[in-house]
């Protein structure tokens, strides 16, 4: 009884002191055990199962992608086929249009100098690898300054080269330039000098304002 009595006398002074401001209260256990789940128990319960970890390696999308394109090119039907290079070639004038005004936007400095460019209209006739013929109207563009001439010629939008080819005529080296396609469709163009008799094949260079300004610099001789 008097062991009692002295915890409970040792009680009170400590809950004095922490009144007081002389003791400072035990801190509360942040380890307790998580409460019990009964869902855990039940194994239709989504819970209730253990939920894998799922590691994946990194995928190359570009190989994907060129697989996805092989297993397409070998579900193609011969009708596919067609209708497929009957869109290309109802695209490809615009395509080229696209291109010519980009030209037109990087020369306007220099046209305001005295360079003169203009559309000539042109027809081409064309063959795709399925036997399907095409003829088609299409523009060439001419850019003409220091009494000299540069001619782009969209000669074919089937071609090895890539997905349409443009031949530029001009005094000097031969070259062209070669559209591809990016991975969301959209026309990338590239120049590329033409190969003479056993030369190396030049590697092609990307078409932007300072690849296009000299260009246009070589062929006027400026």
């Amino acid at each position: 009884m008097s062991k009692f009595f002295d915890e409970l006398m040792d009680s009170v002074q400590q809950m004095d002191e922490i009144v007081q401001g002389k003791r400072q209260p035990m801190p509360a256990r942040l380890n307790k055990a998580p409460a019990h789940d009964p869902a855990q128990d039940d194994p239709h319960c989504p819970s209730a199962t253990l939920n894998p970890i799922i590691t994946t390696g990194k995928i190359d999308m570009s190989k994907a992608d060129e697989l996805a394109a092989k297993l397409r090119q070998a579900q193609r039907t011969p009708a596919d086929t067609d209708h497929c290079a009957d869109l290309a070639i109802e695209h490809w004038p615009a395509q080229v249009y696209e291109l010519y005004r980009q030209i037109e936007t990087w020369l306007a400095p220099v046209c305001e100098a005295g360079l003169d460019i203009r559309h000539n209209p042109t027809h081409v006739f064309e063959s795709h690898f399925s036997g399907s013929t095409y003829s088609y109207a299409i523009d060439q563009l001419v850019i003409e300054g220091n009494h000299r001439r540069i001619e782009l010629d969209p000669i074919a939008r089937f071609s090895s080269k890539g997905e349409g080819c443009i031949e530029v005529h001009m005094t000097g080296q031969e070259r062209c330039i070669v559209r591809t396609v990016g991975e969301h469709g959209e026309s990338l163009w590239h120049t590329q000098a033409l190969r003479s008799t056993g030369q190396q094949q030049p590697e092609p260079m990307v078409l932007n304002e300072d690849a296009l300004i000299a260009l246009v610099e070589e062929g006027l001789g400026l």
